[in-house]
């Protein structure tokens, strides 16, 4: 008798333990999610921070956390990770009543874009390890994946063609690619044009000088159809990858710098524009736009996006068309810009395996001297 009364009192406190559990078990308990870096470059190290406050006396023997996101993201933990059409993570705390837990968790984002967190599941176990309690929780957390950066010193001979090599008296402005020497520094000139390892040997502030060219602003418009017979993906994300590092160096010489692509933004739909602008957000805004653009069928002639670029760039501008379409949509339209005088140049990608198709059956040299051929590298 005595036993089976103990036994029905301990059935009574399993009972109302796990009753108290379920009631409360949600009360005081905050999840947050973020990303710590706004923006990072393709194969930087970002930070992912959990947060986990327990504002209860009662524990939580087991709490798991729940999130799916893009499945580029490489955490250097790869523990509770699962990886397939999209990365599937879970993370396990035991946490003591009024307790505040945070974790923060490296990885490294392998491709450009615009990625996020919009929730996340928790699922909790109580004390038992038999009953189990789920909700969501929202994270809406959101991070932009710049363009990782290509070598543009491939370049330099087209540039100085199509903006002459004679240092020009009307509204000159410093050329990039056309180094000229190390001077003192003059109260006004960039910082970011210091030459820090002149500066030491001489003791004395010294920075870089360049070459002056006529133009004033430059515009770079960056077409998403592809005549590529192979990775049109491959050849589209080498673009995009070349016209952000060609804007961080234009900026980066104090030249206002514009965007036009015929490729539409993910979340706007509309196509990618940065206006003119050489301050130091410019490079970001670029590279968020970059960030955000997609591929997609159906997109417009380049043709159209350039007429407008035309007409808010006028002559003062020297024009960057980057395009793998040799085709007879964008041949005629270089062709008649270049014969109304427009400083242009057309960079033309191509992929590594089109090498020799390109040039041995002589695509490249029929070609005008404003074409500019460019292997992508192997990102």
């Amino acid at each position: 008798m005595i036993l089976l009364v103990a036994i029905a009192i301990a059935v009574l406190i399993c009972v109302m333990v796990r009753k108290h559990f379920e009631r409360n078990w949600m009360k005081g308990l905050e999840i947050k999610l973020g990303f710590l870096n706004k923006g990072v470059t393709v194969n930087e190290i970002a930070v992912l921070e959990e947060e986990v406050v327990n504002r209860k006396k009662m524990g939580l023997p087991v709490l798991e956390i729940k999130y799916t996101t893009d499945n580029s993201f490489k955490f250097d933990e790869k523990r509770g990770t699962f990886v397939s059409d999209r990365l599937y993570r879970k993370d396990v705390y035991s946490i003591k009543g009024m307790q505040h837990i945070k974790r923060k968790m490296e990885f490294r984002p392998t491709k450009r874009g615009f990625f996020g967190v919009s929730s996340c599941t928790v699922i909790a176990r109580d004390y038992f390890m038999k009953n189990i309690y789920m909700c969501e929780f929202e994270a809406d957390t959101h991070i932009y994946v710049f363009p990782r950066r290509v070598d543009t010193a491939f370049y330099r001979p087209f540039y100085r063609r199509m903006m002459g090599e004679v240092v020009s008296e009307k509204r000159p402005e410093e050329d990039p690619f056309c180094f000229r020497a190390i001077r003192e520094y003059i109260p006004g000139d960039p910082i970011k044009q210091v030459n820090w390892k002149a500066t030491a040997a001489t003791d004395s502030l010294m920075v870089n000088s360049y070459e002056s060219t006529g133009s004033n602003r430059i515009c770079i418009v960056l077409d998403g159809n592809t005549a590529a017979f192979f990775d049109d993906e491959f050849i589209v994300e080498g673009g995009i990858s070349l016209a952000s590092s060609l804007v961080a160096r234009f900026i980066r010489s104090n030249l206002p710098v514009a965007l036009y692509s015929n490729l539409p933004d993910t979340l706007t739909g509309k196509e990618a524009l940065v206006d003119y602008a050489s301050t130091s957000v410019q490079e970001e805004r670029v590279d968020t736009a970059l960030a955000r653009v997609k591929r997609a069928d159906g997109l417009r002639p380049i043709s159209e996006i350039f007429t407008r670029a035309l007409e808010e760039g006028g002559k003062e501008a020297a024009y960057v068309l980057i395009s793998s379409d040799r085709t007879s949509v964008t041949g005629p339209v270089a062709a008649e810009i270049e014969k109304k005088g427009y400083g242009l140049n057309v960079i033309v990608p191509y992929n590594k395996r089109e090498h020799d198709r390109i040039f041995d059956g002589g695509e490249i040299s029929s070609l005008p001297g404003y074409y500019c051929p460019w292997e992508v590298p192997e990102l």
